[in-house]
């Protein structure tokens, strides 16, 4: 199915390089493809199915929302990847609740670390989320 290719697709947003200004464009391309495949089905479903609301159509839906939490995470991760460097107060604060592995967070120390660690998390519930969803669907038809 090309909905399963468009998440696929998505989740490579994560793989771009940070320092290029093509992860938010890819990621609202991606969501802007789902927004279109998900009008055409809906054109193409009758009107007087049971149940109402197709099984395609909620998975569509819910990959709408998926795509926009996805745009969410790399605009934060984006945004985390330029700034500055951190002042100490801030590296200290970092430091508690740091979730970064401590060989990277040890060499640079400043937000591309963290904007690494975020894309790593970030990719990994955006994953999680796209499973969901195919689980979803294709259980629906089992």
């Amino acid at each position: 199915m090309p909905i399963i290719l468009m998440e696929i697709l998505q989740m490579f947003v994560f793989l771009l390089p940070e320092n290029s200004g093509d992860r938010v464009s890819f990621s609202v391309t991606i969501l802007l493809s789902i927004a279109v495949y998900l009008t055409i089905v809906s054109e193409q479903i009758p009107k007087s199915s049971e149940p109402a609301i197709s099984v395609l159509a909620i998975k569509l839906f819910a990959d709408l929302c998926i795509g926009c939490v996805v745009q969410v995470f790399v605009i934060i991760s984006q945004y985390t990847y330029t700034r500055e460097k951190p002042e100490k107060r801030e590296v200290q604060e970092i430091e508690k609740v740091n979730c970064c592995d401590p060989k990277i967070w040890a060499q640079k120390k400043d937000w591309t670390a963290i904007a690494y660690c975020l894309d790593i998390t970030f990719a990994m519930v955006a994953v999680c989320a796209m499973l969901a969803s195919n689980l979803y669907l294709f259980g629906s038809f089992m």
